[in-house]
């Protein structure tokens, strides 16, 4: 298996440090990934969105290298993107900084809907390091030191944003699923994308996994919100209703058999 820190088509690394105090104290802010606006002629704009659910792992530094680290402790995102982390300083050793890893994927808890895996099945990190990141005298962590955001926010670039979108549509469309299920998530699903891929948008009933596209010079659907729930639709379709379609490459304005149009019904609901 491939070294998740060095497949860096997902990996970004943002200059990021912690300074840690004699006593123990909280590593806590929130995860964001950038959007791409979708309107009616392309992408207009961006703007920030939380990553929900995703797993995180703080780690302490041991060495200039980003994989000379030793893992902390690891959870999983809350829905709104946000983390909080107990630091001692017995488990920091002394004077060290910090490094977080935010994975698009999470552990398959009952409220934990999604991961995005690359084709070859790794989960690839954003890693966040360096020398900007502070804390005060109690030991906690205050943000990003000379940044405009606010403080204790980590903004995933656009370059490395895609996977958390596609978290971010699934999560809330199975958060529409559980309000109707009464609080009951549905299963979580696998979705396979990664930059440069060809391998076509649907969703596969045998393996319950979806793949989307990936190539920018043709097709890429990481952003389209629109692709990415109709094909959660059919996972639910799959997973929790009577299924008899024949299945098929279907498009938006085609007219198709009447069985085959049985699906797009639970498939084109959308994100709230």
């Amino acid at each position: 298996m491939r070294n998740t820190l060095l497949t860096l088509s997902a990996l970004i690394l943002v200059l990021v440090a912690f300074a840690n105090s004699a006593q123990a104290g909280t590593v806590s802010g929130e995860v964001r990934y950038t959007d791409k606006v979708p309107t009616t002629s392309g992408f207009g704009d961006t703007r920030y969105l939380p990553v929900p659910y995703a797993r995180i792992e703080l780690y302490r530094k041991t060495g200039p290298e980003v994989t000379d680290a030793i893992m902390i402790s690891s959870d999983n995102l809350g829905a709104d993107g946000t983390f909080s982390f107990t630091v001692s300083n017995s488990l920091l050793g002394g004077n060290s900084d910090f490094q977080l890893r935010v994975y698009p994927d999470c552990d398959g808890g009952s409220t934990q809907p999604v991961r995005v895996l690359e084709l070859d099945g790794v989960s690839v990190p954003v890693i966040f390091q360096g020398a900007a990141m502070v804390t005060d005298a109690a030991g906690d962590w205050t943000g990003v030191a000379g940044d405009i955001d606010t403080p204790s926010t980590l903004t995933v670039s656009e370059d490395n944003s895609g996977p958390f979108n596609i978290m971010f549509c699934i999560s809330r469309a199975a958060e529409r699923v559980a309000l109707m299920e009464g609080g009951t998530f549905p299963d979580r699903v696998t979705v396979y994308w990664e930059p440069g891929s060809t391998t076509g948008t649907y969703t596969e009933s045998t393996s319950q996994s979806i793949y989307l596209l990936g190539n920018p010079t043709s097709d890429t659907d990481e952003f389209d919100d629109d692709v990415i729930v109709h094909e959660y639709g059919h996972f639910i379709s799959y997973n929790y209703t009577q299924e008899d379609s024949p299945g098929g490459y279907h498009y938006g304005e085609e007219e198709t058999c009447a069985l085959r149009g049985q699906r797009p019904g639970p498939a084109t609901s959308r994100p709230g």
